[in-house]
């Protein structure tokens, strides 16, 4: 390995590049926390019918995935391949997610129902463009595992940074602009988040900067360009891609539906609200720590290994969170040491790893069929995954709604909302978690597969 040149990035690159991820996810966090809190007290919409409408904007969102894909994969500008996709996509979506919190009333609910779902969609289209080029741009910033663990790991670090935000600064927004029934707080809520997509989105054009230029693209030259019917092709023939769709499409249902029930986890369960911002805080901050120790297990034992170990981890500690939480809910000590013992044995599932793992997979196509794609493989786990995961947010609407919850406001604590949302918020992830060590044994790109891949790609000068 030494004596090949492999593709490495500056460390200002490295950087820069590592915001994407959280530029996205400040306006995706925040709706995931917030929308259904949002729709069901200001609007008074049923929660039913909200998890359905971010269930099908969900499924909205995977119909885009391949379409926006190719034509990444297709885009041959004096600008790059990537940044016109990632500047264009964090405006759209900024914009939109303004406008879907800005209180704008039809005057029926109808009305609000088709507009809150219109805009909802316009966002997921902005909101693609930018997500698929986190996935993909990193195959031309850096070659090196090293340098790609960095990479996401930082960028798992500033996600932390705007879920921190969103968990502990949405609320007294909110609240100081009226509280939830009221427009204005979930207006200056909103612009904030948004100003934050943007300032990150910034670093990350400038970063590819030097990469991401023509002379990286020598196949876009090619007369036989990516085309809809080859993502069949994809699926059939990348294993690496079809056991990483499995692990990890099952784990995004998982923290989609974490995440969604975080706000009502905290009403019913810990019945404290003032602690949603303390509680994450302590543990991400501990998961960070747990987090950049694993970068040397993944650098030596490879990330598919280690991905594994997580799961299992992951998996029986989940179940076992059930009743160690229900011991003192209300103990923020208790409470920060239970949760972030299980962020310490599923440290090695997160986008440190699954980011790489994607690139990896883009990796992987060019070395088994000699096509550089990594729009579109970044693309066709995000279909999938997107599918699947689509369903968490309407498992949150019915499970919600089966135990009698119409809103914060209105629905009283209760033994039932207790133990159903304590439940779910646990026993979910930790199925997911089950399928991932299935998806991680039979995935191909074990640790010496990996060295070997990196030595071909590097002597094809990729």
């Amino acid at each position: 390995m030494s004596k090949i040149k492999l593709n490495k990035a500056s460390k200002g690159e490295v950087f820069g590049f590592s915001f994407n991820n959280a530029s996205t996810n400040a306006v995706f966090l925040a709706l995931s926390l917030y929308f259904l809190v949002y729709c069901t007290s200001y609007y008074g919409m049923s929660p039913v019918i909200v998890g359905f409408i971010m269930t099908g904007t969900r499924l909205f969102d995977a119909v885009t995935d391949p379409i926006i894909g190719l034509l990444i994969d297709r885009t041959d500008s004096r600008f790059g391949r990537f940044r016109p996709w990632i500047f264009g996509g964090a405006i759209l979506s900024a914009l939109m997610y303004v406008l879907m919190f800005s209180g704008i009333r039809t005057g029926t609910l109808v009305g609000d129902y088709a507009l809150i779902t219109a805009l909802y969609s316009i966002f997921i289209i902005g909101y693609t463009m930018q997500t698929a080029c986190t996935k993909s741009a990193q195959t031309i910033l850096t070659s090196d595992m090293k340098q790609r663990t960095m990479l996401n790991s930082l960028g798992m670090v500033w996600t932390m940074v705007v879920y921190a935000i969103a968990m502990g600064m949405i609320m007294p927004i909110v609240n100081g602009g009226g509280g939830v029934t009221m427009a204005l707080g979930w207006q200056r809520a909103a612009i904030t988040i948004a100003g934050i997509q943007l300032f990150f989105a910034a670093f990350v054009v400038l970063a590819l900067g030097k990469k991401d230029v023509k002379g990286n693209y020598s196949d876009i030259e090619q007369k036989n360009q990516p085309k809809v019917r080859d993502y069949l092709d994809v699926f059939k023939k990348n294993k690496a891609l079809q056991m990483l769709i499995v692990a990890a499409s099952t784990n995004k249902i998982a923290q989609t539906l974490q995440s969604g029930m975080t706000v009502v986890f905290y009403f019913y369960v810990v019945q404290n609200q003032k602690l949603q911002g303390v509680v994450p805080l302590a543990t991400m901050l501990l998961l960070v720590i747990f987090m950049f120790c694993s970068i040397g297990f993944i650098n030596k034992y490879g990330r598919v290994e280690v991905f594994k170990w997580s799961s299992l981890g992951g998996c029986i500690y989940g179940f076992l969170m059930i009743p160690l939480i229900a011991i003192n809910p209300s103990n923020p000590g208790w409470l920060i040491a239970v949760l972030a013992l299980n962020q310490l044995l599923i440290a090695g599932t997160t986008d440190q790893n699954l980011m790489s793992m994607i690139g990896d997979a883009a990796d992987y196509e060019y070395y088994i069929n000699n096509r550089f794609i990594p729009g579109m493989i970044g693309t066709s786990f995000s279909l999938i995954d997107k599918i699947v995961s689509s369903l968490s947010t309407t498992f949150v609407g019915v499970i919600l709604g089966a135990v009698g919850f119409v809103s914060i406001n209105e629905t009283p604590t209760s033994p039932k909302m207790f133990w159903a949302i304590l439940v779910a918020y646990c026993a979910v992830p930790a199925i997911g978690h089950f399928f991932s060590i299935i998806g991680m044994h039979f995935h191909p790109l074990k640790k010496n597969v990996h060295d070997e891949m990196l030595i071909e790609l590097a002597k094809r000068g990729r």
